[in-house]
């Protein structure tokens, strides 16, 4: 009867300890997905690219990599945006001509100002199709 009772008052200690380490998972993702976004960030503002193909398939890699994000971990890619959208205003700040980014960077700089905004992005997905 002892033994059941150390039990039980162990589980019910232990109950409270399993939400608090579900609010520590979030802010580990959350902190996680803010780094990557500056550093992916940072790197796109140093690129330069020596041909066109070379900087359509970097952007088309990027395009992916986000989609794939907010298809598989929506509340991930809502942190990312929100930290590309910070780390590309922090940089526009002391950018000028002389910087030189090219129209691919200009395209997503503003993706990243409007969709980080929103709650939710809808994805590029089959739409359902009414049947009779």
């Amino acid at each position: 009867m002892k033994r059941y009772l150390l039990h039980i008052c162990w589980l019910v200690m232990l109950i409270p300890c399993l939400g608090f380490s579900q609010e520590s998972t979030t802010n580990v993702m959350q902190v996680f997905y803010t780094d990557l976004a500056k550093r992916d960030a940072l790197h796109e503002q140093q690129l330069i690219f020596v041909n066109l193909e070379d900087q359509e398939d970097f952007w088309q890699d990027q395009n992916d990599f986000e989609n794939l994000l907010g298809k598989e971990n929506p509340k991930a890619y809502q942190v990312y945006l929100k930290g590309k959208r910070m780390a590309y205003r922090l940089h526009q700040k002391e950018c000028d001509a002389s910087c030189g980014h090219g129209e691919a960077y200009v395209k997503k700089a503003a993706f990243y100002s409007i969709h980080a905004l929103e709650t939710t992005y809808a994805f590029k997905t089959k739409k359902p199709q009414i049947r009779d």
